[in-house]
């Protein structure tokens, strides 16, 4: 889909998360969160875009996955997924809320900014969820306060955030994968 490199920070112990990527993306590069010298590698090879994957982490406990906040700093565009998107918004100045119960179920839904999805099934697998976006973050249109937040993004930035995994059916994650790439491409907005 993309010929330009493409890093996955995978947020989990387990490569669970890694192997629904590898279709979408021929030259996906794989990193872990724990890796030593994390942020020298980034900056070396420069990849097109970073995404940050979901994780079986909690962004709201002492033991969650994390990076360094750094990498909020370069300029360099982020997807986060899930606990990626968590993690974005907790070390950008945003809201999250927590759950006792797992929040698992698929839904349908059209996205509408900061680019055009049609209608395609997702997954939904949390506890956590983005309630309030940093400052400078665009929410998405169906966004009610106090409700989760299921899609937030930075124009400038070219940060994106999104609760859903597009990765989990091939339909979703094609047409969403593709219309994030293009938007990529697009000239920055400022926010």
């Amino acid at each position: 889909m993309s010929p330009q490199p493409i890093l996955l920070l995978n947020m989990d112990d387990t490569d669970e998360w890694v192997k629904h990527f590898t279709p979408f993306f021929p030259n996906l590069t794989v990193r872990s969160y724990k890796e030593p010298g994390l942020l020298r590698y980034i900056q070396t090879h420069r990849p097109h875009a970073i995404i940050l994957s979901g994780s079986s982490h909690r962004i709201l406990t002492k033991r969650s996955a994390t990076l360094p906040k750094k990498l909020l700093s370069l300029t360099i565009p982020i997807l986060g997924i899930c606990y990626g998107y968590e993690w974005l918004v907790k070390h950008s100045g945003g809201t999250i809320h927590t759950s006792p119960t797992l929040q698992k179920y698929e839904a349908t839904l059209e996205i509408q900014t900061p680019f055009y999805v049609p209608p395609h099934r997702y997954k939904w697998n949390h506890y956590d969820s983005v309630v309030a976006p940093p400052p400078e973050w665009v929410p998405d249109q169906t966004h009610a306060p106090g409700q989760a937040l299921q899609m937030a993004y930075h124009p400038a930035k070219r940060f994106l955030g999104v609760q859903f995994h597009p990765e989990k059916h091939k339909a979703s994650g094609k047409a969403f994968f593709k219309a994030w790439l293009n938007w990529l491409s697009l000239p920055t907005q400022s926010s």
